[in-house]
């Protein structure tokens, strides 16, 4: 690729995974609040059309961008953002009867960002990892 085009890409990137990041952390607010449907707890229950109908607006931006982001990384060669991995395996984990609720799970995600525990590594996944914090440069 031409470096003019690589440059282009990496920002696209880059604000993909800001709005993500952002979106993510406004709907786990929103399940720690008591809305449900951000881990899929409940999916399967209702019919298609029913789940669709009924899905957080923010549940839905998280999915949308989560896409987007993982395009384009996987276009750049990059390994999956940590985060799209941990959301995934949350969604996909066995739910015993007694774990955690959705909103209770939400809300230890957004104690360990507040903590600043939630480490992210670099873009090309080689380590060098940064605070969630640390990770949004201004453009």
């Amino acid at each position: 690729m031409k470096a003019q085009r690589l440059g282009k890409l990496e920002q696209q990137r880059q604000s993909l995974e800001r709005d993500f990041r952002d979106a993510l952390v406004e709907a786990l607010k929103e399940c720690a609040g008591g809305r449900w449907g951000l881990f899929e707890r409940n999916k399967g229950l209702h019919p298609a059309h029913l789940e669709t109908r009924y899905l957080p607006e923010s549940v839905a931006r998280v999915d949308d961008l989560g896409e987007q982001v993982a395009q384009a990384r996987v276009s750049l060669g990059y390994t999956e953002l940590p985060e799209l991995v941990r959301l995934r395996e949350l969604r996909r984990a066995a739910h015993a009867g007694n774990a955690l609720g959705e909103p209770r799970q939400a809300q230890v995600w957004l104690d360990e960002i507040a903590k600043g525990s939630d480490l992210i590594a670099s873009p090309e996944g080689r380590g060098g990892a940064v605070a969630l914090s640390e990770h949004n440069p201004k453009d």
